[in-house]
């Protein structure tokens, strides 16, 4: 894997057609789980990107993502269900039990807000990266990546 730096905050992955079978990831098929997994390994977790898909390779550019955590409380699942379902899947977003509620935390892409139903649904509780990181201590957590996205599966079954 070939990886450029460009600037502070970017950085280009390369990934050969050698690199791709090591990693057993078909260049065709590679999903956004898979490159967002690849840029979790170099250290870019909380990263936007673009993926270019070649014949046999993968081309990766990803930034630093603004991150601005939204937290909202459910009293219930079913509540909570009921809001994702609107929901754009969040690679970033967790789940967490904290004081007899469900607690989401969502991170929405750079300059958007949370859909609205989770302010529908649910009670948002702040915009805080401190509380995010206060719960995934305190809290429990249920879902630790992806929340949004793992709860809409549920919804499909």
């Amino acid at each position: 894997m070939d990886i450029r730096y460009i600037g502070q905050s970017s950085v280009a992955l390369y990934l050969s057609s050698e690199d791709l079978r090591e990693r057993r990831i078909e260049a065709k098929n590679i999903d956004l789980k898979q490159a967002a997994e690849l840029l979790d390994i170099e250290g870019w977790e909380y990263a936007e990107f673009e993926l270019f898909a070649g014949r046999d390779s993968v081309l990766l550019i990803a930034w630093d993502r603004t991150l601005k955590p939204y937290s909202f409380a459910f009293d219930s699942f079913e509540e909570m269900l009921s809001a994702v379902s609107d929901c754009e899947p969040d690679h970033l977003s967790r789940l967490n039990c904290f004081g007899g509620q469900y607690i989401l935390t969502v991170y929405p892409a750079k300059n958007r807000q949370p859909c609205n139903s989770l302010y529908e649904f649910g009670e948002f509780v702040c915009s805080s990266e401190g509380f995010a990181l206060h719960l995934e201590e305190h809290g429990e957590t249920i879902i630790a990546k992806n929340a949004v996205g793992a709860l809409k599966k549920l919804l499909e079954a």
